[in-house]
């Protein structure tokens, strides 16, 4: 699935191609615009490249999936 571009948060539907937030076995990608992940966001898989921006707050609850795949490219 694919962020639509722009500035938004991860957990907007509407910023999502499909028009769903992504979930634990989603491959996505992020292209451009600026993603903020405030809440928890899940992926199988997620690949920036471009001008993205991906920002994120983390917490006492932020965890890294053993074997998750993040790709950056420019």
């Amino acid at each position: 699935m694919t962020w639509l571009g722009g500035e938004g948060d991860w957990n907007d539907p509407a910023q999502w191609d499909v028009g769903n937030v992504p979930g634990r076995d989603d491959d996505v990608v992020i292209a451009a615009g600026t993603c903020r992940v405030d809440q928890c966001g899940l992926a199988g898989s997620l690949a920036l490249s471009g001008d993205a921006l991906l920002t994120a707050t983390p917490t006492a609850m932020t965890t890294y999936r053993k074997n998750a795949t993040l790709a950056v490219t420019r």
